[in-house]
C-alpha cells in the first residue's frame, strides 16, 4: 500500500499541532551576512510523525 492509499483509506483526522503541513514551526536565530534574522525551516511534527494527519477519528480538545 503507497502513501496516497494509506491517507485516503479509513477515517483520519487532521493533525491539530500542525494543522496537516506536517511541520511545526522552530524559529532560530541567525546572523546572515552580517544582519541578524529569525530563520524557520521547521521540524517534523511529532503529533503525526510528518504525515499531517492522525489515524481515526479523534475529537479536538
Amino acid at each position: 500500500m503507497d502513501e496516497d492509499e494509506a491517507a485516503t483509506s479509513g477515517n483520519h483526522t487532521v493533525c491539530p499541532l500542525c494543522g496537516g503541513a506536517g511541520v511545526v514551526s522552530d524559529p532560530k536565530y541567525a546572523v546572515i551576512a552580517g544582519t541578524a534574522r529569525t530563520i524557520d525551516n521547521g521540524r517534523p511534527c511529532r503529533g503525526c510523525e510528518g504525515n499531517g494527519y492522525r489515524s481515526g477519528l479523534i475529537p479536538p480538545v
